[in-house]
């Protein structure tokens, strides 16, 4: 059975670069991970090149500018990134506010969803969710539990139902 990280961060700026990476998953085992584009960098090019330099390691989650219309989508898929991160209650600035949702629904990308309890539970990503119930959507960390919450958390018996 393969082993996947579903969740790395790399980078040449804030993050230790690929072959830092490509060691650890060495020694432990990992047969492929995802690269998860990290919060505040929206130029995906290094994950380009990882994806480019190490085709059947690993797979990629962009992130775009707020501004971002699906243009920019569309051109980094066309590079290769197979998956797009994005806060669960995100609207683009743009005349469609769920362009960036849409394009991810048409390329068929998987989302990497950040947020906590109450944002998952939220109008705005329910919204996500019945319009475009196609989509493949990874929600991070734990969907944002932390020690905060003493069992039985009402959240997470909610969370179960989406």
């Amino acid at each position: 059975m393969a082993i996947v990280d579903t969740h790395c961060h790399v980078g040449v700026d804030k993050y230790e670069p690929v072959e830092s990476l490509l060691f650890h998953m060495e020694q432990a085992g990992v047969e492929k991970a995802v690269l998860i584009q990290h919060m505040g960098n929206t130029d995906n090019s290094y994950h380009v090149e990882c994806l480019r330099r190490y085709p059947h390691r690993f797979k990629s989650a962009m992130i775009v500018e707020e501004t971002d219309n699906g243009n920019g989508i569309w051109q980094w898929a066309d590079q290769g990134i197979t998956g797009i991160r994005l806060p669960a209650n995100s609207r683009a600035q743009d005349a469609d506010p769920l362009a960036q949702w849409r394009a991810a629904a048409e390329l068929r990308l998987v989302v990497s969803a950040r947020g906590c309890p109450s944002t998952f539970l939220g109008a705005e990503f329910q919204e996500v969710l019945q319009l475009f119930p196609e989509l493949q959507i990874v929600m991070e960390h734990l969907c944002g539990f932390g020690r905060a919450q003493t069992p039985p958390a009402q959240e997470l018996e909610a969370m179960h139902k989406l």
